[in-house]
């Protein structure tokens, strides 16, 4: 819906807004929508069910420790995650001449945009994002596949889909790894705020990388 009526308001944007602004209501069209879209439909599933966020989700089964030791798994597994990506991207361009595309968004980033609108794509980025993400899959998907009989499915099904929907085939495999962690947090914790913790933390790092250009410092240091 959000996208037709982009397309439908093209030339109106194209006329009364700046290229920068028009690139930056383009990037907040396609991820501010979508994020609540699926927080307004979680809220209202859990409504129908007469169920609280806070039950559902086990936000308070020891939610001190269960965010500690998301963190503590974070600050290893991130910086592996992102060599591990680095690396991806430099062998699918060596031996098959892949280059994978860079998304919308990071290109929009690597403008430096105005601080406002940074701001608001680093909220929809390390906060938005990974919260619907998390009580969707983890909370929602997997839950509903494993409480049917499906535990395998629910892990692999639900961690692959993940990777899939980001569209970013350099980052595929390491998202679905970073999935697969995020549900044994999830299963370990019983606490929803375990995977959201590790979602923001990887967000958030991967967003600072882009507005301050060290993607480009860490390329060359792997390239070494």
């Amino acid at each position: 819906m959000t996208s037709l009526a982009l397309i439908a308001a093209q030339p109106y944007l194209r006329q009364q807004l700046s290229p920068m602004d028009y690139d930056f209501f383009q990037q907040a069209a396609g991820l501010f929508p979508l994020q609540l879209l699926g927080l307004l439909c979680l809220g209202l599933f859990l409504s129908e069910h007469g169920l609280s966020a806070v039950t559902a989700f086990g936000f308070r089964n020891a939610p001190v420790r269960s965010v500690g030791r998301a963190f503590l798994i974070m600050l290893i597994v991130i910086p592996l995650t992102f060599v591990v990506m680095q690396m991806i991207a430099l062998l699918m361009q060596k031996c098959f001449g892949i280059v994978p595309p860079e998304q919308p968004t990071v290109g929009f980033l690597r403008h430096h945009p105005p601080l406002w609108q940074t701001l608001l794509l680093g909220f929809a980025a390390v906060v938005l994002a990974p919260v619907a993400e998390e009580l969707l899959f983890r909370g929602v998907f997997y839950t509903f596949l494993k409480q049917r009989g499906f535990p395998g499915l629910a892990l692999w099904g639900t961690s692959v889909l993940f990777g899939i929907i980001h569209f970013n085939l350099g980052a595929l495999i390491p998202l679905i790894c970073l999935a697969l962690i995020w549900t044994r947090l999830y299963e370990r914790t019983s606490n929803l705020l375990a995977p959201i913790t590790g979602h923001v933390m990887f967000n958030t790092v991967n967003f600072l990388l882009l507005t301050m250009d060290l993607p480009d410092w860490l390329e060359r240091l792997v390239k070494k």
